[in-house]
């Protein structure tokens, strides 16, 4: 043990060379002679009243020493009783008293195993006064004593002490030493001496190691794994252990496992599997293929269950998922048989990468195995299910588990609830909730509200959500944060502001703090009621208590800011709340943003455009264009923003830029949709542009030609404009989610109707007829019928193209002999209904009357039944007359006569 001990002296401290050379002359047992103490107890008291002296001349200009750390006061208390132990055994030395071996070498494997070396020297000496000497017992002491405070180093030099005093350490001493060495981090340097003692332990009889660890025909083991003798009459010298416990492999199996060394974990076990041999450090760490020996001429115990887990995991935290099932594919044929738990770890490495189909198939390769399966791998893969957000399967699966008899518990349910939400199917999550409530043995808890609250959310059912809210508290549970904000984000959607608010004032109450996530929906409640106001309160809030305002709290405030500015649109004052100036606030929000750090995203940028097209402040919202292209994937425009984009340009009337903003969006791989068709035709309506307008309403029919080139750059009359360059652009698709509705007909009509001409004429005539094909205007299921017409709610220039469609529609039916001539009557109502409807709908409040087309009749605030009755009369030739009932003032009515006068007048001509 003392020569030993020098090897470790030198290694650990400075300074001791010459103190260690003696101590390695000394042999085992030997000790000073008096004489040398005394010099160097002389010695060491001056070094120590010099050492002393200096430490009170710089006390003054020393900073003040840190309190001991807690680590360090326990290793002072530790010498300290360990001074106290030898002092007793000297003291009993002293006296007489016989000393017994075992009490001598618990003393001698403290002092090695906390390396206190000199104290090593003490017992050694009270061992020789004894007349004891170094046995197998003493270093199996020491090895003892190092294993139970994890020193590895000092465990590895007794096992070279013990060669060197001819005492052969057997496959017990390796096994201690190696986990010790394990345990304390040097796991390599355990496998190395793991490897070089197999091969030079001698020939045991065959073994093999069982499932559970134990060396059949060889050891076995106590309850804290250490491999114990079965024969209590061996030698001294001891060979009842040839060959090294299989635990002592687990270790270093272990240890590669924490430090996720997959590689060296497959070849050690393959070399386990081959039973001789080394390591082969050049493979690829991936073959599981070895040629085994017979148990006679194993050096190395068969892997147990236990190898093969270290192993897979070690594969698995490393996302080597496709090793760890070949690994266990190979279990079989090498005599271990998987358990559950074997394939709960593959199982979960597999679902790291995503791969949650292999996994099923792992699930009926446990059924042809026939390997119990449990709850908890269901679970693991339902909740992968639902973060692939495949419903279907999750559902399949909790169906399958009834069906083995598998009982599900609250982990299966709130997994399966947080799937169905996340896909919005509430009613779903509403059925699973009910079944949760009546199984057995499994009460909800509040994930499993959550959840629900979540899937309510989702759908829109905010009174459900509420409910659901004020349920789990009548049970007893306590909403934390989540089903708050779950709660809150049910109101945002369902426009409860103020429910919202009293909800965030209850969380306070009840001393739950709310989160970014919870002022995020907060704000976004009150946007979509309308409060912008309180939106912003609840964003100053949050700056007052110093909390981090991300980018979506941000963007949830300006999206409110863009709301409540849409709703203002019409409003043309400059005062409190008007669109400008909620354009303005979310345009300083976003710079406010950036000098904050926070970086804008698409839905920042989209809700300040959005606000900016309100207000038509086409400059600003074309700059955050270029800002977004500028900034990388993060803020890359999308199709709202794009459209955000084009409304702005189009409410002022840069009906080119609008154009090309649409152009860009096509060319950047966005499907257009019928929000951004609508945008663009109000922007070639306040610009007059029929042309273009009727070109884009074929376009959503499908009629225009892939690749037939459009050129955006020209105005009506055919000159240049000095406008952006508009690129060629894929064609629209006939996609029933494209197809106009009674939005993109009243200005397409509207913006064929303000323009003059015998064409345009021709074409808004083609184009309502389209849309009534479509479904769109006269629909066949209304109470109307060919002689009988409902006008009333439709727009000034609306209302003319139906004039026109029915007058020809009936001329058609008597013409052909379909229906003989009847009463024309077209219902208008009374007064001077539509005035700011027509207005607004063909543009009149935008260009004003002095960009009106030369000889375009101005229709002021005309009456939509006598506005009907002036395109009877002009619009056909020759005209067609109509009266007023006096018992129907909201009526014009075209008699039979009057039609078949019309009819003969027109064939005449």
């Amino acid at each position: 043990v003392a020569s030993g001990g020098a090897s470790g002296g030198k290694r650990r401290r400075t300074g001791s060379g010459n103190k260690s050379k003696r101590r390695a002359t000394t042999g085992g047992g030997g000790t000073a002679s008096p004489q040398s103490k005394n010099r160097r107890n002389n010695n060491n008291s001056s070094s120590q009243s010099n050492r002393n002296r200096r430490r009170s001349d710089n006390r003054s200009t020393r900073p003040s020493a840190a309190p001991p750390s807690r680590a360090t006061q326990w290793s002072k208390e530790r010498h300290l009783a360990l001074r106290s132990k030898l002092e007793k055994m000297q003291h009993r030395s002293v006296q007489g008293e016989e000393l017994a071996q075992s009490y001598c070498d618990e003393l001698l494997g403290l002092c090695v195993a906390t390396d206190e070396w000199d104290s090593v020297l003490e017992v050694l000496t009270v061992m020789k006064d004894q007349g004891l000497s170094q046995t197998r017992s003493s270093y199996r002491a020491c090895l003892e004593q190092c294993s139970k405070v994890n020193n590895g180093a000092s465990a590895l030099e007794i096992l070279k002490a013990m060669q060197q005093a001819g005492v052969e350490p057997n496959g017990d001493d390796v096994t201690m030493a190696v986990k010790t060495m394990c345990r304390g981090g040097r796991w390599r340097n355990a496998k190395a001496l793991l490897l070089r003692s197999a091969e030079q332990l001698p020939d045991a009889p065959a073994a093999s190691a069982g499932n559970d660890g134990k060396i059949e025909g060889a050891k076995s083991k106590d309850d804290d794994g250490v491999v114990a003798d079965d024969d209590s009459s061996a030698s001294e010298d001891g060979d009842a252990s040839k060959i090294i416990s299989v635990d002592a492999y687990n270790a270093v199996m272990s240890s590669m496992k924490e430090e996720k060394k997959w590689k060296e974990a497959v070849q050690f076990l393959s070399l386990m599997e081959k039973g001789h041999g080394s390591s082969n450090k050049g493979g690829s760490g991936g073959s599981t293929k070895t040629k085994t020996v017979d148990d006679a001429d194993r050096v190395h115990p068969r892997p147990t269950l236990v190898t093969y887990h270290h192993a897979l995991e070690a594969c698995a935290s490393s996302g080597e998922s496709e090793q760890a099932v070949t690994l266990l594919m190979s279990m079989r044929d090498k005599g271990t048989e998987p358990t559950s738990h074997t394939f709960d770890l593959v199982v979960r490495g597999l679902l790291k990468r995503s791969q949650w189909r292999r996994a099923l198939k792992l699930l009926e390769l446990m059924e042809e195995w026939e390997v119990p399966q449990s709850t908890r791998i269901y679970n693991i893969i339902i909740s992968a299910c639902a973060k692939a957000r495949e419903v279907g399967q999750a559902m399949a699966l909790l169906k399958k588990m009834r069906t083995l008899n598998i009982k599900p518990d609250v982990v299966t349910f709130n997994a399966l609830i947080s799937a169905c939400a996340s896909a919005g199917r509430w009613k779903d999550s509403m059925s699973l909730l009910q079944q949760c409530q009546r199984e057995p043995g499994v009460d909800p808890d509040i994930i499993t509200y959550t959840n629900a609250i979540r899937a309510c959310a989702r759908a829109r059912k905010f009174k459900d959500a509420i409910e659901l809210l004020q349920v789990l508290q009548d049970l007893g549970l306590t909403p934390d944060v989540y089903a708050y904000t779950a709660a809150i984000d049910a109101c945002a959607k369902g426009k409860m502001w103020r429910k919202a608010l009293d909800i965030l004032d209850e969380m306070r109450t009840r001393g739950v703090q709310p989160t970014e996530v919870t002022y995020s929906v907060a704000i976004t409640a009150c946007g979509n009621g309308g409060q912008w106001q309180r939106a912003m309160e609840l964003l100053n809030q949050m700056r007052m208590k110093g909390m981090s305002i991300n980018v979506i709290t941000y963007s949830s405030t300006i999206s409110a800011l863009a709301k409540a500015a849409r709703r203002n649109m019409k409003e043309t004052g400059g005062g409190e709340g008007s669109s400008e100036e909620l354009s303005s606030k979310a345009l300083d929000l976003l710079e406010q943003m950036k000098k904050e750090g926070v970086e804008p995203d698409t839905y920042s940028y989209s809700g300040a455009i959005s606000a900016c097209a309100s207000a038509g402040r086409w400059e600003e919202a074309l700059d955050l264009m270029a800002q977004m292209k500028k900034g990388g994937p993060k803020t890359r425009p999308n199709r709202i923003t794009y459209t955000g984009a084009i409304s702005a340009c189009g409410r002022a009337g840069e009906w080119e830029h609008a154009l090309r903003l649409f152009d860009e969006m096509r060319n950047d791989g966005l499907q257009a949709d019928r929000i951004s068709y609508n945008a663009v035709f109000s922007a070639l309506r306040v610009g007059m542009q029929p042309e273009r307008a009727y070109e884009i309403w074929g376009e959503m029919l499908g009629r225009r030609k892939e690749g037939q080139p459009r050129d955006s750059t020209k105005d009506e009359g055919g000159s240049s404009k000095a406008a952006p360059t508009s690129k060629p652009y894929a064609t629209a698709t006939s996609d029933p989610k494209l197809s106009p509705d009674i939005i993109t007909l009243t200005d397409v009509i509207a913006t064929l109707d303000r323009s003059e001409g015998d064409t345009n004429r021709e074409r808004m005539d083609e184009v309502f007829d389209e849309a009534v094909e479509l479904g769109i205007i006269l629909p066949t299921d209304s109470l109307d019928s060919l002689w009988e017409v409902d006008l009333s709610g439709m727009s000034i220039p609306v209302a003319h193209a139906a004039c026109r469609h029915i007058v020809q529609r009936a001329r058609r039916a008597v013409a052909s002999g379909e229906s003989p001539c009847e009463d024309l009557m077209l219902i208008t109502g009374v007064g001077a209904a539509h005035k700011a409807q027509g207005q607004d709908d063909d543009g009149a409040d935008i260009v004003g009357a002095s960009q009106q087309a030369p000889g375009r009749r101005g229709r002021g605030n005309t009456a939509l039944r006598e506005y009907v009755r002036q395109v009877l009369r002009d619009d056909f030739n020759p005209p067609l007359y109509s009266t007023i009932p006096h018992l129907g003032q909201g009526t014009v009515h075209v008699s039979a006569d009057a039609f078949q006068k019309w009819l003969d007048g027109e064939r005449q001509q």
